[in-house]
Formats: C-alpha cells, structure tokens, sequence
C-alpha cells in the first residue's frame, strides 16, 4: 500500500470528521469559519453518542448509527434555531485564499510527518498505541465503542472505567467504510484531524480573538509551524486520544470564549435568556467534544479560558458602580457564582493533581524525570523549540516564528481586551517549565492534571502562540503599509506563508521526520525493542489466522505483541493492553500457568476465557513490564516445553495447549 492508495481514505476521513456537523448546523446562521469549526466539535459528540446510545442496547458499532443521531441532531437543529445567535456577524471573504493556504498547510504538515515513513500501514511503536489499536480492533469485532464500556477491556475486574473513546470510533468509521487497515485508518486519521478539525478551529479561534479576517487566514499556515503541536504528541506517546482533545481545542474555547461574553455581556434584560441558553448550548458541545475526546485535555481549556473569565468579570463589576441597584447586585451575583465556581474548579485540580503523584511515582517513564533545567525550559518557549521524545531530540530555534510570537506578545499587551490570552500563554509556559524541568511535589501537584507529562502541557502552547503571531504578523503588514489596508494584509499573509514555510523545513531537518521515522520503524524480523516486527506482523496474519478457530482468544504477554493479534489475525488477545486491572481468570492464566498440570483452576480459566493457543516471542517491548513479572507465568509455562508447537518461522511461535482438551 502506498500513501497516495490512502488519499481516497483520507477523504472518507474527513468526511466523518465534518459531515455530521455539517449536517447538524445547517439551520444555523453560522459564517464558513465558524461552521467548519463547530462541526467538527458536533460530529465528535455525533458519533460517541452514537456509539454510547446503541451500545447501550447491545448493539455493535456501526456507521448507520451515526447517521441516525445525525437525523435527530438536525431535528433538534431546526427546532431551537429562533433561539441560537448568529456567531459570524460580518460575511466572509477571502476564503479562496484561505482554502488554499488551508491545503498547502495540510500538505506540509503531512509531509513533515511522514516523510521517512514509506507505507501508511506502518504502526506507532509505543505503548500507548497499542491498546489503542487493540481496542479499535475490538469494537470492530463487536465490542461497545460507548466510552462507558470500551475501558473494559484492560479493566476486567470489574471496577468502572470511563475510556475516550472518539479516536477509535472516528478509526473504526474509517476502517468500515474503505476497508482499509486498522494501522493505515490510524494515520490516515491523524492527518484528516488535523486539516479537519485543527486548521479550521485555530482559524476560528484566532478570528475570535482578532476580529479581523487578515489574521485568521495568518492563522492557517502558522497553525501548523509549531512543533508543539500536532507533531509532538505523535512522536512522544503516542497520544491518539489526546491529539484528537488538542485538535478540538481551538473550536472549543472559541465556544467558551463567546459563551463568557454572552452571559458577561452588557446587553439588556431582555436577551439574557437567549444568550445564556446560547452559552449554555455552547459550553456544553465544547465540554462534550473534549471529555469524549480526552477528558485531561478539560484542564487545559480551563487555563486558556480562565483569564478570559476574569477579565470580563472585573469589567463587568467596575462597569456595575456607574449602574442602577438591580445592575450592581447582578454584578455581585456573577462575581460570587464565578469566583465560587473557580474555586471548585482549581481545588478539584489541586486535589486531582496531588492525587497523581503516588501512582505515578511508582513507574519509571520518561515524561515523570526531570529532564533538563528550569531555564531550558524556559529558553524552548521564547525560542519555540520543541521535545520530542525520541532519543532527546529538540528542534531548532525557528527565528522568525519565535520573533512573530515575541512580537504578537507586545502588541497584544497594548490593548485591554487582548491581555488575557498573554496571560493564559504565559500561565501554560511556567506550567511547561514545571512539568519538564521540575521533579518536585509542588511542581508534580500543579502539573498533576496533566499526569506530569511535559508534552501534554506543551500542546497547549501552539493554541495561544498562533493567535499571539498572527497579530504580530498583521501588525507587521500595518506598520510596513499603515494606510494601505489591502496591501497591508497581502504582506502578511506572504509573510505568514514565508514564516511557515522556514519553520516545517526546520522542523523537518531537525528532528520531526526522522522522529517520526523512529517511531513507524518496522523492523524486518528481531523487533528488539520495537512492539512487532514485519515477521511478526507476517506470522499473525497467516499461521496465527488460519489455525486458530474464530471465536478462540489467542494467549500471549503482551510486552511481546501478541496484544495485536486482534489487529493483525482478527483474533481476540487475552491481554489487550500491557497493563490492566485483570479479572481472577487472566491473573490465574499469567502468573500460575506453569501449574497447569497440577492446579484445576488453570483448565477452568482456558475454559472461561475459551483460550487453546499460546503466542510467544522471544522479544519483549521497551525490555519488558517495568511494574514487575506480572506475565512471567506465561512464557515460564513456554520455556518448561509445557505445550505443542504448531507453527514456527525463527521468529514467532504458535503452541496448542492440549491438557485441558478441547473447547466446547
């Protein structure tokens, strides 16, 4: 399969992406921007509703259900559009132009990406994509892709575990609407969310900021000259669920910005039921979108609003002493409902924060160390240089974007209404600093939210860093053409396309292709310390598919990849994650199948979990489990020749566990 056998998929992509929102917010009176930007939050809350509604029925995923929610959405639609604002008060324009930086950007961020990558089948070798590709493998299968219920899959115990679920609903669609493989619906994925759903919405979002059309078609080829973002959390993670929360980021705290003015707003009495159902519509879709998506990415939207919040309150008190009673005492209301909700909300992190410490002391990741110093840190935000994960890499200083962000800073501290996003870029900066060059409990308490992890916070950075350089950028044009408003605005937008053209080609020769390429490295035959290799891959779909009968689980430690068999051979994994909260069955099958001769309780577990074969290789991934020989029983139970051999290729083998006969 070549990338350009994918395009159609990646059409098929986006579709699902936008379409249901599409749909959806047809009877509102909504500019393109807006439009496209909204969708795609829609469509997230479309198709998890979808997944959660009829999941809840027992009924598998399908792509039909979506359109059904869709059928209703636009009856509700039709039903509350009196009472819905329109959000684009001045028409658009210039949205040729914007559609072709739209697709030029897209293109550079894919070729960035992906350009030591040969094949789009090619998985993410890392830990957290492989129980995102298992799940996914899993709902195709027919297992709930309701969040409610996918989180039971590495959770057997029993105990209740919400689980994101948007990334593998949005895959799955792919998947059963072009037949492609679940590895190539990942990536092909990636890239629809990103021109999608993340170049509209920072577009959207900057336009909400910067009420001028200039910078929001800055916007579009800046948003993708930040290695913060999108890249950053593929090549460290990898984080499919939370590259899916920071892509609807920008839309969503465009909602929860103008959801702010209107109940902040200085209208009459007489609108004030409009706007706070408006506003309440609208944080609603945007708090929906981001816990379906990625419930930590809430954190970040609440930093980036937060300031917004309380700006429009001190204006709206100091506003308040010039007012009549009535207009004084819903000032002190909104003050004291905002100020007791903030509070909730900072003590609920806080807590939530110091809570994350125990668990995560006890594993030894990367993104838990102290990496590098404070003034590093530091230095990487001014210099817009980001971590990537793989072997230490930082980029390179981009010049001319660090200077367009620097520049955007001192223009927006001039005016008023611009200094809250300063500030919010400024609180997720020393959150950075935090997370990447401190190890201490205050530092590890506040960044807790996060789960102290410095790429998660960094990806927030791009969201309030393009708007900043967008108005530096124009202000640039201003200062070079003050009286020549058209011209002015050609000049930055050349300026925007040169800025972003200088800065993926430095993202690219620094550090993000060749991450990228280590990541998607498909070793021939040895994986080492990769997930799986080719012989691997090769040996799942043929020996394992073909002996193994349909129905049966395929056993095996997961650290070896065999959590994958049910991506590769469409057979069950008893372990679909490396790590769980496993019922008493699996526990039994990984720590005491060596007594399978002796203990009763082993036969009685095969026979639960209807198991009859075991996968083994000798590699383990990243060197093994890092909490301990939780699976040790497993490959003990190998080296002791307990079971017959049916396959082999020097590489992978497949035993046929015969002391318990044959399943019923």
């Amino acid at each position: 399969m070549t990338w350009g056998d994918a395009f159609p998929s990646l059409l098929a992509a986006i579709a699902w992406l936008v379409g249901p929102g599409l749909i959806v917010t047809a009877p509102f009176r909504l500019g393109a921007l807006a439009r496209a930007a909204i969708s795609g939050l829609v469509g997230v809350c479309l198709v998890v509703g979808a997944a959660t509604l009829f999941g809840a029925f027992g009924l598998s995923f399908a792509w039909w259900q979506v359109g059904a929610v869709t059928a209703i959405g636009l009856a509700l639609a039709l039903a509350v559009r009196p009472a819905m604002p329109r959000l684009e008060p001045r028409p658009d324009r210039r949205l040729l132009l914007t559609i072709g930086l739209w697709m030029l950007s897209v293109l550079a961020a894919a070729t960035v990406t992906f350009f030591r990558v040969p094949t789009p089948d090619r998985i993410s070798q890392t830990r957290e994509a492989i129980f995102q590709l298992s799940s996914t493998s899993a709902v195709l299968d027919g297992h709930s892709a309701s969040p409610f219920a996918l989180g039971e899959l590495h959770s057997t115990a029993g105990a209740f575990v919400y689980e994101s679920s948007a990334w593998q609903s949005f895959a799955a669609l792919v998947v059963q609407t072009t037949g492609l493989p679940i590895a190539a619906a990942f990536n092909v994925l990636w890239v629809a969310l990103v021109a999608a759903v993340w170049l509209p919405g920072i577009c959207w979002f900057t336009r909400t900021l910067v009420p001028t059309w200039s910078a929001a078609v800055v916007a579009m080829p800046l948003g993708v000259s930040f290695g913060w973002f999108p890249y950053a959390l593929l090549t460290w993670g990898t984080h499919y669920s939370a590259t899916f929360a920071y892509a609807l980021m920008p839309a969503a705290a465009a909602l929860a910005v103008l959801a702010t003015r209107a109940v902040l707003g200085d209208r009459g009495r007489r609108s004030r039921p409009m706007r706070w159902t408006a506003a309440a519509v609208g944080a609603a879709l945007a708090g929906g979108a981001i816990v379906a998506a990625e419930p930590k990415a809430l954190a970040s939207l609440f930093v980036v609003v937060a300031p917004f919040a309380v700006w429009r309150l001190i204006v709206v008190v100091r506003n308040a002493r010039d007012q009549g009673p009535e207009r004084q005492r819903h000032a002190r209301i909104a003050a004291m409902v905002a100020a007791a909700s903030g509070l909730v909300l900072v003590s609920f992190g806080l807590w939530y924060g110091h809570e994350a410490i125990e668990p995560t002391a006890q594993l030894d990741y990367p993104s838990m160390r102290v990496n590098q110093t404070a003034f590093e840190s530091l230095t990487q935000v001014l210099m817009t240089q980001s971590l990537l994960g793989v072997t230490g890499i930082v980029t390179i200083v981009a010049p001319l974007l660090a200077l367009a962000v620097i520049g955007g800073v001192f223009m927006a501290l001039r005016r008023p209404s611009n200094r809250w996003f300063v500030a919010s870029y400024v609180l997720f900066a020393a959150l950075y600093v935090l997370a990447a060059g401190s190890y201490g409990v205050v530092a590890r308490t506040l960044t807790g939210p996060w789960s102290d992890d410095p790429f998660l916070v960094a990806a927030a950075l791009p969201l309030l860093a393009v708007p900043l350089a967008a108005v530096g950028v124009v202000t640039l044009g201003r200062v070079i053409f003050p009286k020549r408003r058209a011209i002015s605005a050609a000049a930055a937008i050349a300026l925007s396309f040169v800025i972003a053209v200088a800065s993926t080609g430095t993202l690219a020769e620094s550090g993000v292709s060749e991450s990228a390429g280590s990541v998607f490295r498909l070793p021939a035959a040895d994986s080492e310390f990769a997930v799986v290799s080719a012989a691997q891959i090769q040996f799942m779909q043929g020996d394992v598919r073909s002996r193994v009968p349909a129905g049966q689980r395929v056993l095996g430690d997961p650290w070896d990849g065999s959590a994958l068999t049910g991506v590769y051979a469409g057979r069950e994994p008893v372990f679909p994650d490396v790590a769980g909260e496993w019922d008493e069955a699996r526990l039994t099958l990984a720590q005491r199948l060596p007594m399978i001769g002796e203990e009763p309780e082993v036969c009685e577990a095969l026979d639960a979990l209807r198991v009859r074969y075991v996968l083994y290789n000798p590699h383990q991934f990243a060197g093994g489990d890092p909490q301990g020989s939780v699976f040790s029983g497993i490959r003990a139970a190998v080296d002791a020749g307990l079971f017959t051999l049916v396959a082999d290729d020097d590489d992978s083998r497949l035993y046929r566990i015969e002391q318990c006969g044959p399943l019923a």
